[in-house]
């Protein structure tokens, strides 16, 4: 996969993430989904939390430090209250949800060629 195509979907899901999930405010992003599944800041957390591990990779700066992606690992239990999430807001204004902010990580990934691009725009980092 070469850099522009990782790029592009980038900001493909960003466009997708922002038609589906709309003007929410952060209590409804807050809400479980039924009858199972992760509530909306866990799902967009969790977006950035991977592509922090994708820019630490590819020796770029992550987005958040382990810290503050571990709430939103993969396996992780679900948020139950407010106390447990960061603020819609600062989901969104981060680089690793926004598309126009995506940029700045961007020249780590043309830096990966070959085999290891590929894997790492394949694969979850833990």
């Amino acid at each position: 996969m070469n850099p522009e195509t990782f790029q592009n979907q980038i900001e493909m899901s960003y466009a997708v993430i922002k038609a589906n999930v709309g003007e929410i405010t952060h209590e409804e992003s807050l809400k479980q989904p039924a009858p199972a599944g992760n509530c909306v800041n866990w799902v967009l957390g969790h977006v950035v939390a991977v592509r922090s591990g994708f820019l630490r990779a590819l020796g770029g700066e992550p987005v958040w430090d382990d810290t503050a992606c571990q709430r939103y690992r993969r396996h992780g239990p679900p948020i139950r209250s407010a106390d447990e999430a960061r603020p819609l807001e600062e989901i969104w204004r981060v680089r690793g949800v926004s598309g126009a902010a995506a940029d700045d990580g961007f020249p780590a990934l043309s830096r990966a060629t070959g085999r290891e691009g590929r894997v790492l725009a394949l694969e979850q980092p833990e």
